[in-house]
């Protein structure tokens, strides 16, 4: 049922005022009267009824913005406010002042009743109502009201970033800060990490998990947002170490410092001859109060070397909570894996249109698409929101470059093009490129397992076969390879019969470090796809689970076929693509 006002209040404060004004609208008004803490999430009934509604009544006091889901209510109704502001009545309550503050001066100016005088309220709300007043979903853009509508959604489920006044260690950058707003997908990710470290008790425990995922999946921003929204349960203090950092004993130092502030610097102490760890480790030790140490990047092993054990960057396990981040996944005994995914489509279009003035130029489902041409992966879409915000390309521009032939640029040569027209644009660290991202990881990989990413980079953005890896030439299809690409990221988990996805982003890097092998890597690919889709194995239906993972391969070979001259039967490729 529709309600033409929506009823906003803070519940200690004004509930009797609220219920009475509601009492004499009847059901005109909405009016929920469910505890609803923060943390929780925000119902989708309350925000279909704000957006719904033509007439927002706040009960103005001096506790109605300190409630989280009060400012919440307040941000999206002002959202979809009318010019001069009539579908706003304002109820003013004790220290109201704070209220009317935070509102236009067009709302703030205006004579208001009190927030007891209920006959008046009513009065005022009737007419208003009888103008015809619009909804305020109806007031938005359509893009608009769907954009607020997530966001009011996603920012409902995330602890607010909180002031830590305990023993803090950070290195410099822009870990220091929440990202606030921006930081938008991973609320469910954070509380799963903060239930993992708490040994699912709700309590602090001395336990160890990694953040494991591939380049620019965003693993250094999810530790820092659960720093800053969730550190203040670490009384202890809360310190970061930059596991790539050259010097590594200058990050020790770095938190001994802070623990021991009259230890003499880096270079005093190794004149004397102390051991920088080994004082780290007994400091941390006595700590008597829960603790946080974060482990960023830890640097994957290069070809033919062990990776280095999570002790190696902190010297005392089990006496401290360790978060670490990490592209190579280990199985280290006593760690957890925390993973972490592509953004939901939702998640994905509010970090595309950030800020961006011209979001209403496209439909929410055309902002969709271009978050699935870039699969939804954080890196990309910061890059692209960050090049439609300054200008270096316009929204429909960017949309129509999706349209084009298949002989336009790769998408990750597009991106990186991207990359290069924001440099002087924004800080140095703020954005990486995606071939940079990748590049990392490729270059650690041994020949063997370049050479198959390469031919599974040639495939569809959908499941691997198992039965792709078991035809591999013997050279290729070793364990020690399949280890590698799943430790890596090079695919993600497989399933039944399958042994993983690769993101199409990484799919298109790597086909770019296919150009110095010509067609080979298709052609190869394409063999061996129709060595497993045989007409034999198409026409039984004990094989038909296997041909349909299959068959988005045979039919994404078959289209890149007819494009590039390779040395395969395609008419025999099209028949299989078929069945």
């Amino acid at each position: 049922m529709s309600h033409p006002v929506f009823i906003s209040y803070h519940r200690d404060a004004s509930l009797k005022w609220a219920e009475a004004l509601k009492g004499r609208l009847g059901d005109l008004a909405f009016l929920d009267t469910r505890a609803i803490h923060d943390g929780d999430q925000f119902p989708q009934e309350l925000l279909d009824a704000i957006l719904g509604a033509s007439i927002f009544v706040i009960f103005a006091d001096k506790a109605y913005l300190d409630r989280r889901f009060c400012r919440l209510e307040l941000r999206l109704a002002l959202a979809g406010c009318t010019t001069g502001g009539t579908n706003f009545v304002v109820a003013l309550g004790e220290g109201f002042d704070s209220v009317l503050d935070a509102l236009p001066s067009a709302i703030a100016s205006q004579s208001w009743p009190h927030a007891a005088e209920t006959s008046r309220l009513e009065a005022l709300i009737r007419e208003r109502l009888a103008r015809g007043i619009h909804s305020m979903g109806k007031s938005l853009a359509p893009v608009e009201a769907e954009r607020l509508a997530a966001a009011f959604l996603e920012d409902s489920k995330l602890p607010l970033p909180h002031l830590f006044t305990g023993p803090l260690s950070l290195p410099q950058g822009t870990v220091g800060q929440s990202i606030g707003e921006r930081f938008v997908g991973r609320a469910d990710l954070l509380r799963r990490i903060h239930l993992f470290l708490s040994g699912g008790n709700g309590k602090v425990a001395r336990l160890t998990g990694r953040i494991a995922a591939g380049g620019g999946f965003g693993k250094t921003r999810v530790a820092a947002e659960y720093l800053h929204r969730y550190g203040w349960n670490y009384p202890g203090g809360v310190f970061w170490i930059e596991a790539s950092s050259s010097t590594l004993d200058g990050e020790f130092w770095r938190v001994l410092r802070v623990l021991n502030p009259i230890v003499p610097d880096i270079a005093e102490m190794t004149k004397q001859g102390r051991d920088v760890r080994r004082e780290l480790e007994l400091a941390i030790r006595k700590i008597d109060q829960p603790a946080l140490y974060i482990i960023d990047n830890i640097p994957e092993a290069k070809p033919g070397k062990d990776p280095s054990p999570i002790g190696d960057y902190c010297p005392a396990l089990g006496a401290i909570t360790v978060l670490a981040t990490s592209r190579q996944y280990t199985r280290e005994e006593g760690v957890l894996r925390i993973e972490v995914d592509v953004l939901e489509r939702a998640s994905a279009i509010l970090l595309l249109t950030d800020e961006m003035r011209e979001a209403p130029f496209l439909s929410w489902a055309e902002w969709g698409t271009i978050a699935e041409w870039v699969g939804d992966l954080p890196i990309a879409l910061d890059i692209l929101n960050r090049s439609l915000a300054l200008g270096a390309v316009s929204p429909q521009s960017l949309l129509a470059r999706l349209h084009l032939s298949d002989k336009r640029p790769s998408v990750t040569d597009e991106l990186d093009n991207f990359r290069e027209a924001l440099r002087g644009q924004v800080p140095e660290n703020a954005v990486r490129g995606i071939t940079e991202a990748f590049s990392i990881s490729f270059e650690k990989l041994d020949e063997s397992t370049k050479h198959v990413a390469r031919l599974l980079a040639q495939l569809a953005p959908a499941p691997i076969p198992q039965d792709f890896m078991d035809n591999l030439p013997n050279d290729l299809s070793g364990p020690g390879v399949r280890s590698a690409l799943r430790s890596r990221h090079f695919v993600t988990s497989g399933g039944d019969r399958s042994f993983g996805v690769m993101h199409r982003l990484m799919a298109d890097f790597l086909r770019s470090q296919s150009k110095p092998n010509g067609t080979k890597d298709l052609e190869q690919a394409s063999a061996v796809l129709r060595k497993i889709m045989t007409p034999e194995r198409c026409g039984d239906p004990s094989h038909w689970p296997t041909m349909r993972l299959c068959r988005p391969h045979a039919e994404n070979l078959f289209n890149r076929g007819t494009q590039e001259p390779i040395r395969v039967d395609l008419s025999a490729m099209g028949t299989v693509a078929a069945y």
